[in-house]
């Protein structure tokens, strides 16, 4: 995990760091906003990187933010198996991702892009997509 807070970094920049650190190779990246000393918001810059990339990541984010120093330390992740099936809906193919833990169902996510597209050529709202992928995808036992 590296990360860093800053108090002086335009909010327009945090949009374009994200994607940025995840182009480099962090696993997952984000910003939250904080209160840093004497009452100032900030943002608590993060990003979940393997050992590998650690040094791209620290460069992205001292390259594209106003940070002069980051804390890193390691941490402990487990990501459940996955696979990802197209599922014909009424609203066309849609890619849904699932995933297992000990061999179960845990999680079923659509895939948003494909849901969008779908609700926006049917003129139907996006939950009904989603929702139509998750019947489909609990009547077929994936």
């Amino acid at each position: 995990m590296v990360e860093t807070n800053v108090d002086d970094m335009s909010p327009e920049w945090a949009g374009y760091l994200v994607p940025r650190l995840l182009e480099v190779g962090a696993l997952d990246a984000w910003i939250v906003p904080i209160i840093m000393k004497k009452g100032r918001p900030g943002m608590e810059i993060r990003a979940l990187c393997t050992a590998d990339r650690l040094e791209a990541v620290k460069e992205e984010i001292f390259a594209q933010s106003s940070s002069i120093g980051v804390r890193e330390y390691g941490v402990r992740r487990e990501a459940l198996d996955r696979r990802t099936e197209t599922v014909e809906t009424p609203y066309g193919p849609v890619r849904v991702k699932i995933a297992y833990r000990h061999e179960r169902v845990v999680n079923v996510a659509p895939e948003y892009e494909d849901c969008r597209v779908r609700a926006e050529e049917h003129g139907v709202p996006l939950k009904w997509v989603y929702q139509e992928v998750v019947r489909q995808v609990g009547s077929k036992g994936l």
